[in-house]
Protein backbone atom coordinates (compact mmCIF):
# COMPACT_ATOMS: atom_id res chain seq x y z
CA UNK A 1 0.00 0.00 0.00
CA UNK A 2 1.35 3.92 -0.83
CA UNK A 3 2.28 6.16 2.25
CA UNK A 4 0.91 9.56 2.04
CA UNK A 5 4.64 10.24 1.94
CA UNK A 6 5.38 8.09 -0.99
CA UNK A 7 2.31 9.92 -3.05
CA UNK A 8 3.54 13.29 -1.89
CA UNK A 9 6.75 12.71 -3.26
CA UNK A 10 5.74 11.47 -6.16
CA UNK A 11 3.97 14.60 -6.93
CA UNK A 12 6.61 16.41 -5.75
CA UNK A 13 9.10 14.98 -8.08
CA UNK A 14 6.26 15.21 -10.82
CA UNK A 15 6.07 18.72 -10.74
CA UNK A 16 9.75 19.13 -9.83
CA UNK A 17 10.11 17.78 -13.53
CA UNK A 18 8.80 20.80 -15.20
CA UNK A 19 11.50 22.61 -13.31
CA UNK A 20 14.07 19.88 -14.34
CA UNK A 21 13.26 20.29 -18.02
CA UNK A 22 14.23 24.11 -18.05
CA UNK A 23 17.45 24.04 -16.26
CA UNK A 24 20.90 22.53 -16.22
CA UNK A 25 24.22 22.22 -14.46
CA UNK A 26 26.96 23.85 -16.42
CA UNK A 27 30.76 23.77 -15.13
CA UNK A 28 32.74 26.36 -16.08
CA UNK A 29 36.03 27.85 -16.04
CA UNK A 30 37.00 31.19 -16.24
CA UNK A 31 40.62 32.90 -15.31
CA UNK A 32 39.61 36.26 -13.60
CA UNK A 33 42.09 38.97 -12.46
CA UNK A 34 42.86 38.83 -8.92
CA UNK A 35 41.32 42.06 -8.22
CA UNK A 36 37.92 41.26 -9.06
CA UNK A 37 38.25 37.57 -7.47
CA UNK A 38 39.56 39.44 -4.35
CA UNK A 39 36.42 41.50 -4.54
CA UNK A 40 33.93 38.70 -4.95
CA UNK A 41 36.06 36.49 -1.78
CA UNK A 42 35.15 39.70 0.16
CA UNK A 43 31.58 40.05 -0.75
CA UNK A 44 31.07 36.80 -0.17
CA UNK A 45 32.54 36.50 3.35
CA UNK A 46 30.68 39.77 4.05
CA UNK A 47 27.25 37.55 2.75
CA UNK A 48 28.33 34.59 4.88
CA UNK A 49 28.77 32.82 1.52
CA UNK A 50 31.53 31.12 -0.49
CA UNK A 51 32.62 32.14 -3.28
CA UNK A 52 30.87 29.74 -5.64
CA UNK A 53 28.06 30.98 -4.19
CA UNK A 54 28.50 34.69 -4.04
CA UNK A 55 29.24 34.02 -8.26
CA UNK A 56 25.74 32.53 -8.70
CA UNK A 57 23.84 35.04 -6.70
CA UNK A 58 25.72 37.62 -8.82
CA UNK A 59 25.11 36.21 -12.02
CA UNK A 60 21.38 35.30 -10.40
CA UNK A 61 20.88 38.85 -9.80
CA UNK A 62 22.56 40.50 -12.86
CA UNK A 63 21.35 37.93 -15.88
CA UNK A 64 17.85 38.29 -17.27
CA UNK A 65 15.17 36.34 -15.16
CA UNK A 66 13.35 33.50 -17.30
CA UNK A 67 10.32 34.08 -19.06
CA UNK A 68 6.89 33.71 -17.50
CA UNK A 69 5.31 30.39 -17.87
CA UNK A 70 2.56 31.16 -20.81
CA UNK A 71 -1.02 30.22 -19.71
CA UNK A 72 -0.24 27.20 -21.90
CA UNK A 73 2.70 26.15 -20.17
CA UNK A 74 0.46 26.89 -16.66
CA UNK A 75 -2.11 24.20 -18.34
CA UNK A 76 -0.11 21.43 -18.64
CA UNK A 77 1.37 21.69 -15.14
CA UNK A 78 -2.30 21.94 -13.74
CA UNK A 79 -2.77 18.71 -15.97
CA UNK A 80 0.08 16.53 -15.00
CA UNK A 81 -0.92 17.49 -11.12
CA UNK A 82 -4.60 16.88 -11.77
CA UNK A 83 -3.52 12.81 -12.69
CA UNK A 84 -2.70 12.44 -8.66
CA UNK A 85 -6.23 13.70 -6.87
CA UNK A 86 -7.60 10.50 -6.04
CA UNK A 87 -4.61 8.49 -6.95
CA UNK A 88 -4.32 7.23 -3.52
CA UNK A 89 -7.01 5.72 -1.23
CA UNK A 90 -5.84 5.10 2.27
CA UNK A 91 -8.94 2.73 3.16
CA UNK A 92 -10.39 4.73 5.45
CA UNK A 93 -13.13 6.29 5.23
CA UNK A 94 -12.27 9.06 7.98
CA UNK A 95 -8.70 9.95 6.36
CA UNK A 96 -9.94 13.38 5.77
CA UNK A 97 -10.67 14.36 9.17
CA UNK A 98 -8.38 17.06 9.80
CA UNK A 99 -7.91 16.80 13.77
CA UNK A 100 -6.55 13.37 12.52
CA UNK A 101 -5.03 14.72 9.53
CA UNK A 102 -3.33 17.52 12.04
CA UNK A 103 -2.20 14.97 14.46
CA UNK A 104 -0.80 12.96 11.40
CA UNK A 105 1.31 16.11 10.21
CA UNK A 106 2.37 16.94 14.19
CA UNK A 107 4.01 13.60 14.46
CA UNK A 108 5.57 13.23 11.19
CA UNK A 109 7.12 16.77 11.72
CA UNK A 110 8.00 15.76 15.11
CA UNK A 111 9.93 12.75 13.84
CA UNK A 112 12.06 14.90 11.24
CA UNK A 113 12.55 15.19 7.74
CA UNK A 114 16.03 12.96 7.71
CA UNK A 115 14.17 10.31 5.99
CA UNK A 116 12.29 12.60 3.44
CA UNK A 117 12.00 10.65 -0.07
CA UNK A 118 14.22 7.56 1.41
CA UNK A 119 12.68 4.39 0.13
CA UNK A 120 12.31 2.85 3.45
CA UNK A 121 9.55 5.81 4.36
CA UNK A 122 6.02 4.71 4.95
Amino acid sequence: MLSLRKVGAAVIQEIAKDEADTTQTVTLTYQLPSEVVQALQEEAARNGRSLEDEILQFLSKTLPRPKPATPEEIERRKVRFRRFIGAWNSGDPHSSDNERIDADLAREYGEGLDSYGSSDAT
